[in-house]
C-alpha cells in the first residue's frame, strides 16, 4: 500500500454536464486504500492450430507473464482426448519471424 499511488489530469473524465474532473497532481497523488493480491491461477481455455502457417495460438483465462516464462516443453499435442493417442511434445526453437509480438493472454 505504501508504494501505489494515483494521479490524474483534469481531462480524465467528464460528468454528465461535461465538467472536467478535479486534477490530482503527482505531488499530491492518492494512496491506495487496499490491495488484493492475485491468487487465481491462469488456465488454458482454448487454442487454434493453423497447419498452413505453422501457428499454434493459446488463449488463457487471465493475463500471464511474457514469453520468457513460457516453457514450451510442458506442452503436448495429442491426437485424441483420452487413452490410445499419439503425442507431440514441443521443443524450444528460435522464432525467425521478424517483428513478432505477443500479447499477455495469447501465445
Amino acid at each position: 500500500l505504501q508504494s501505489t499511488f494515483l494521479s490524474t489530469l483534469s481531462t480524465l473524465v467528464n460528468d454528465m454536464a461535461n465538467n472536467d474532473c478535479i486534477l490530482v497532481s503527482s505531488q499530491a497523488a492518492l494512496g491506495a486504500t487496499s490491495f488484493t493480491p492475485d491468487t487465481i491461477r491462469p488456465s488454458l481455455i482454448s487454442f487454434t492450430w493453423n497447419m498452413n502457417l505453422g501457428l499454434l495460438d493459446l488463449s488463457f483465462s487471465e493475463t500471464v507473464k511474457g514469453v520468457e516464462s513460457f516453457r514450451i516443453q510442458q506442452l503436448t499435442l495429442q491426437s485424441r482426448q483420452s487413452w490410445n493417442y499419439s503425442t507431440i511434445t514441443f521443443q524450444p526453437q528460435v522464432d525467425a519471424t521478424p517483428n513478432t509480438t505477443l500479447d499477455d493472454t495469447h501465445f
